[in-house]
């Protein structure tokens, strides 16, 4: 028998969670793609400016971890949210 404790997964829910995160994380980006679509240079500057805000946040709000044990539900519902708007919105331009 292992009687360790496992101190890197906090579950198999939170690990589905972490890796959804990493998954949706650089499709974050194509917020600077159809900023620059839509607004040229000053367009892309934005939104990349709004994907480092979001990754600031993500990162504020898991104490200082891109991927955490264990991911908050609020932020990681709010991340999908805000990754579906810009995939939508990638297919509305394409």
């Amino acid at each position: 028998m292992n009687d360790v404790e496992n101190t890197v997964s906090a579950g198999t829910g939170s690990d589905i969670r972490v890796m959804t995160v990493a998954f949706v994380m650089p499709m974050m980006a194509l917020a600077a793609i159809v900023g620059f679509v839509w607004g040229s240079w000053i367009g892309g500057i934005i939104g990349a400016a709004l994907w480092v805000g979001w990754l600031v946040w993500w990162r504020s709000k898991h104490k200082g971890k891109f991927f955490p044990r264990d991911v908050q539900t609020g932020p990681f519902v709010i991340t999908l949210i805000i990754a579906a708007i810009v995939f939508f919105v990638t297919l509305g331009i394409s």
